[in-house]
């Protein structure tokens, strides 16, 4: 199965960044850039086989706290991008915190510990529990 990543950022160089290290992290990986966060982006988190998103650029609203809260009842893999004293969305859900200016090794990394945690086989459960 292909691995999907979305970028979410209104700037389409930090977008083009991420992109390329992503494709060249995990070969093959399918990439779509949403610069905003709207009904589209929604679609694209409920319909396809989200791996990770990259959230970066959005200040703290309704929209951006709705994405964080539906990627966390997915269980999809977020990292969200910024400096220390900007405003980003910072409240719930899970996610990982990448400082920017980012390196190519710190995503490349993330990227790594996503794709061997989706990898990973489900133990069965103990039939004792069951």
């Amino acid at each position: 199965m292909t691995a999907v990543f979305l970028i979410l950022d209104p700037d389409p160089y930090v977008a083009e960044d991420l992109s390329e290290i992503v494709r060249e992290t995990v070969p093959g990986a399918q990439v779509i850039h949403a610069p905003e966060i709207d009904r589209h982006t929604m679609t694209i988190v409920d319909e396809m086989s989200v791996v990770g998103v990259f959230l970066s650029g959005f200040a703290e609203d309704e929209a951006s706290r709705a994405i964080v809260a539906r990627l966390s009842q997915r269980g999809v893999a977020l990292a969200r991008i910024g400096t220390t004293g900007e405003r980003r969305v910072t409240s719930g859900g899970p996610g990982a915190c990448v400082q920017a200016p980012f390196t190519g090794e710190a995503v490349a990394n993330l990227l790594r510990q996503w794709t061997r945690d989706r990898d990973r086989p489900v133990a069965p459960p103990d039939p004792g529990l069951v």
